[in-house]
């Protein structure tokens, strides 16, 4: 009976995690992509730092390494459920 109990409880605590994390990798894609959207286009923009310090191509390469991971998240979401 302890064990059934344990086995349930560690099913919530994984949903749980995966929920958090799908949630929290979305966003960040998401904010990202919007960041994307509004910096100004050019030739000159790839000198600038924008936010944080960061250029324009690395919150590209941010956007496309947060995206990855929410899709991977997802699927392992997908599987679980």
């Amino acid at each position: 009976m302890n064990s059934d109990k344990r086995n349930s409880q560690l099913k919530i605590y994984f949903h749980l995690v995966d929920i958090l994390a799908l949630i929290t990798c979305w966003t960040l894609a998401f904010l990202t992509g919007f960041l994307l959207w509004f910096l100004p286009t050019g030739n000159s923009v790839n000198r600038v730092a924008w936010f944080f310090g960061l250029l324009k191509h690395e919150w590209g390469k941010l956007h496309l390494f947060m995206s990855v991971i929410a899709l991977c998240i997802t699927t392992i979401h997908i599987v679980i459920s």
